[in-house]
């Protein structure tokens, strides 16, 4: 996608989710380089992922994102509804721009309140540029808020950088930032 501006899905209010099914096929998109909203709550290709939402199959090779929200993700700032994420993989550059940064992951920034959440056989492999303080970071999603439910089957995380963070008030790490509340994993080999 060398010399094409992608614009990410937009969605006001905020509040707002939005349905979406991406069949990859197994294709692979090389150098996909985006821009995430300023005004928004949540950046990422779709900022706020609603119920039913399905993207499988697909291979993201090269990314070059820039996100500006308080949720990012390169696939999703936001969780809303019950969603699956499979047989994907994720590499290149993500930068955080916004100093107040709440919940910044790799794949997702955040899962708000969300039963039935579906992430299987998902590689990794970015390079992050981040604020100083953040609430929370994972290199797959920064933070479950609230009771939500997920499965998990072959995650893995392969980014190399180690990551400088002065602050965070929920938590870093190399999947997870924080699992807040009581939430259901069912966590498969």
């Amino acid at each position: 996608m060398d010399g094409v501006k992608f614009v990410p899905i937009h969605v006001e209010p905020d509040y707002f989710s939005v349905t979406v099914k991406i069949e990859g096929n197994e294709y692979t998109i090389s150098n996909l380089s985006f821009s995430g909203y300023d005004v928004n709550e949540c950046s990422g290709l779709v900022p706020k992922l609603g119920a039913g939402s399905v993207i499988r199959n697909v291979n993201f090779v090269d990314v070059d994102v820039t996100l500006h929200s308080k949720s990012c993700g390169v696939i999703a700032g936001i969780v809303a509804g019950q969603c699956e994420i499979s047989n994907c993989s994720i590499g290149g550059q993500i930068s955080y721009t916004l100093d107040d940064a709440r919940y910044l992951g790799g794949v997702v920034g955040e899962v708000y309140n969300v039963p039935g959440i579906i992430f299987k056989d998902i590689t990794v492999d970015l390079k992050y540029d981040v604020p100083s303080t953040v609430e929370s970071m994972g290199g797959v999603v920064g933070y479950f808020n609230l009771p939500s439910s997920i499965e998990l089957s072959n995650i893995v995380n392969r980014s190399k950088d180690t990551l400088i963070i002065k602050s965070s008030k929920d938590g870093v790490g190399g999947l997870f930032g924080c699992i807040h509340f009581p939430s259901e994993l069912r966590i498969h080999d």
